[in-house]
């Protein structure tokens, strides 16, 4: 009978990953894999009255957690495993959408977008408080600035509500130095965007861990 239930909960997760599945759900799904060939639906309830919430749950420590019946060393292991790996990722988070106001902090985002790939061009997109919300490839192999580059980089843009953007580019094989071509195309990004309203921050080229940028745009924090 347990099988069967576990199996049937198992196949609910799977339809959508977790979404339509209820607090006491998820927790009895996770403790399946250290409660074996046991009910778990009954310590996930347990958990949820004790605490009075999932994320009250994942912040209980290892004593509190195995106070609840049924909880012994391998769960309470499992759940505060699992609000470890839920507050790195979060931290990851956090540390990819810092604010893009200061060179080191953008330098060193950018140049981690390149590190040992071919010529690429990226388009960073910022909110209004120059937050990083995501970064997208453009182009790889070997860049260009075609019109239908610029119309690339516009319509992405203009497509995720970016006010602001940052463009950075990567000379794999020479140095983090500007071209004469850059320069010019960089106006002319400059000029699409704001035609559409949205603001070019700034355009970097990235060769190995050097990471230098091409307007040298004033009104930034500077270090």
């Amino acid at each position: 009978m347990h099988s069967g239930h576990r199996n049937r909960l198992r196949d609910k997760f799977l339809q959508n990953d977790g979404e339509g599945l209820c607090d006491h759900e998820l927790l009895e799904l996770l403790l399946f894999y250290s409660i074996p060939r046991v009910n778990t639906n009954t310590q996930a309830h347990m958990l949820l009255k004790r605490y009075g919430s999932l994320r009250a749950v994942l912040d209980a420590n290892i004593p509190e957690l195995k106070r609840v019946e049924g909880i012994g060393d391998n769960s309470a292991m499992l759940i505060k495993l699992t609000s470890a790996i839920m507050a790195r990722c979060a931290k990851e988070e956090n540390d990819k959408r810092a604010k893009m106001n200061k060179l080191s902090v953008t330098g060193e985002y950018i140049a981690g977008l390149f590190d040992g790939a071919e010529e690429s061009l990226y388009l960073i997109l910022l909110d209004n408080s120059l937050r990083l919300t995501e970064a997208k490839c453009i182009m790889s192999g070997t860049v260009n600035y075609s019109a239908s580059t610029v119309s690339a980089i516009v319509r992405e843009a203009v497509f995720n509500n970016a006010p602001n953007v940052i463009l950075a580019h990567n000379h794999p094989h020479g140095i983090a130095v500007p071209s004469s071509q850059d320069i010019t195309a960089t106006q002319t990004i400059n000029q699409a965007l704001k035609y559409v309203q949205i603001k070019l921050i700034e355009h970097f080229v990235v060769s190995g861990d050097r990471c230098n940028p091409i307007m040298h745009t004033d009104d930034r924090e500077k270090e």
